[in-house]
């Protein structure tokens, strides 16, 4: 009989241990899932604060105030010497838009440098022209200089491959009506 009240004795103990094991274990995890939870509506807290960024950068963009215009390029220069009483090129430079809507107009500032990193000549671009998307628009444009003054004459000795061309829009209109102002 000792031994059956020893058993039963051994047997409540061992449930009432497993019953605070238990106990222990569950308000363990109920504590974790509260951090988990806390941790979650952080994250989504944090994930909201970046949607709200987002959007507000990509108004910006959409008004036009700050762009980055890498998706207008020059891909191809030449031009041609005059040597009339009016020295002159006539400059050739093919736009390639690689934006997913037509262009209208561009404004843009175009240096050409030689492989000593001189500049040859200083150009600018203010007109209305018509690119569809992922199309190339050859420009000419005339430029007429003084001979005596500043290194554009040397483009004409100057083979094309020490020639870089550097390319800075400033402002794209598309055919939508929609206007980007681009960092220079």
């Amino acid at each position: 009989m000792m031994k059956k009240i020893g058993l039963i004795g051994l047997l409540i103990s061992l449930v009432f241990s497993s019953d605070l094991n238990l106990n222990q274990r569950v308000t363990k995890l109920e504590n974790e899932v509260k951090l988990l939870k806390l941790q979650i509506s952080k994250i989504l807290k944090s994930q909201k604060e970046i949607n709200i960024s987002q959007t507000l950068i990509q108004d910006v963009v959409k008004k036009g105030k700050l762009e980055v215009c890498n998706n207008l390029k020059i891909v191809n220069f030449n031009y041609k010497y005059h040597n009339d009483y009016f020295k002159s090129y006539d400059l050739f430079y093919t736009l390639k838009n690689n934006y997913p809507k037509p262009i209208q107009f561009v404004k843009a500032y175009i240096t050409i440098r030689d492989n000593e990193d001189n500049n040859l000549i200083e150009d600018f671009i203010k007109r209305e022209i018509k690119i569809a998307p992922n199309s190339k628009k050859v420009i000419k444009r005339n430029y007429r200089f003084d001979a005596d003054i500043g290194l554009s004459i040397y483009l004409k000795d100057t083979p094309l491959k020490n020639i870089t061309i550097y390319f800075k829009p400033s402002i794209i209109k598309f055919q939508d009506g929609t206007t980007i102002k681009c960092n220079r």
